[in-house]
């Protein structure tokens, strides 16, 4: 296995989106900056600097083999077509339906499935085509947060006072909001809550217990320990398998195939020598079946957890393309889908 610092951080501007696949990784971060590194094809094994500040901070990243879209603030998703993005193309812009910026509560993005929740509608765009269209439900109760978002299903937390704790899930299309689970009243932390493939949510308990929750069964199907530092992320490197990331400098992956042992196995272990979570930022993580990249104090890492073939290598920054933004448009452009 090898691990290598993909895109270097800046002082003060930490990651707040990353997304993975096999042919490349792409990350933004609070002041709107925006890397890609692709390890095949156009402008292979180079990093691209895609933007190199916005107005806000990137809320979420999706490319495809034609574009790199770019969620920034509340308000837009920026274009930029792949062929374009190492000799300074103009982005198309496509500007979210809404009341007021001021009502936007919350954003979340899970690749091209975009959710703007507000105090008076809830917006959802498909980044595929630019389709947008409202919801009829809308997030009035301050004591529930959005934590996780697949285009159908929306994960929340409540945590209203004097009351049990809870998970809910919700479906906005079909006006159906489901708690799913409650947890003991001396339950004091509870984090990255994410939905996992059909019908499974993970969240870290107490820091270091990763709980795997079949909301179809109303089961914890596993409880995993092992962990001696506190969990900073987790992601999926497919639908056996949770990559995590502790603050002691350690990467593991847990197995779950065996339904017998609720307990998980540990598959592999990275130690991360030159990575340090001591910022106390939000860090990030995405995964594929051989790839795990996450954000750490020094910026966004990259694992190979089949070795160091076909990843091609970090050397070479290409100068920032102009951050041209006058461009609007109510959809992307047809040759770009």
């Amino acid at each position: 296995m090898s691990c290598r610092l993909l895109f270097e951080g800046l002082r003060g501007d930490p990651v707040s989106a990353i997304f993975l696949t096999s042919q490349g990784c792409c990350a933004g971060t609070l002041c709107g900056r925006v890397v890609a590194h692709f390890f095949e094809g156009l402008h292979s094994g180079r990093n691209l600097v895609i933007c190199s500040w916005s107005e806000d901070a990137v809320r979420g990243v999706w490319f495809t083999e034609h574009c790199i879209t770019v969620t920034v603030g509340d308000s837009l998703c920026r274009l930029y077509p792949r062929a374009l993005t190492a000799t300074g193309g103009v982005p198309q812009e496509m500007a979210f339906e809404k009341k007021a910026a001021a009502s936007v509560r919350f954003v979340l993005q899970r690749a091209n499935n975009v959710i703007v929740l507000s105090n008076g509608v809830t917006l959802v765009s498909d980044l595929r085509d630019g389709s947008q269209r409202s919801l009829g439900w809308k997030l009035q109760d301050r004591y529930t947060a959005p934590c996780d978002w697949n285009g159908a299903n929306l994960l929340l937390f409540s945590a209203v006072p004097d009351e049990q704790p809870s998970i809910q899930l919700l479906q906005p299309e079909q006006h159906q909001r489901l708690v799913v689970r409650d947890l003991p009243r001396r339950t004091r932390v509870v984090t990255q809550l994410k939905l996992w493939g059909d019908g499974r949510i993970v969240f870290v308990r107490e820091g270091r217990c990763i709980v795997v929750f079949d909301y179809k069964t109303n089961l914890d199907t596993h409880v995993i320990s092992g962990h001696r530092g506190d969990i900073v992320s987790i992601a999926f490197c497919d639908e056996h398998r949770i990559a995590a990331v502790s603050n002691d400098g350690t990467l593991k992956i847990w197995d779950i195939t065996n339904t017998k042992s609720r307990r998980g196995v540990c598959t592999k272990t990275v130690t991360l020598r030159q990575c340090s979570f001591d910022l106390g930022w939000s860090y990030h993580m995405a995964a594929t079946d051989s790839l795990v990249a996450f954000s750490a104090d020094e910026g966004v890492f990259l694992v190979d957890l089949n070795g160091s073939q076909g990843t091609g290598s970090a050397t070479q920054v290409v100068p920032a393309a102009p951050n041209n933004h006058n461009h609007r448009g109510g959809g992307w452009p047809a040759n770009t889908r």
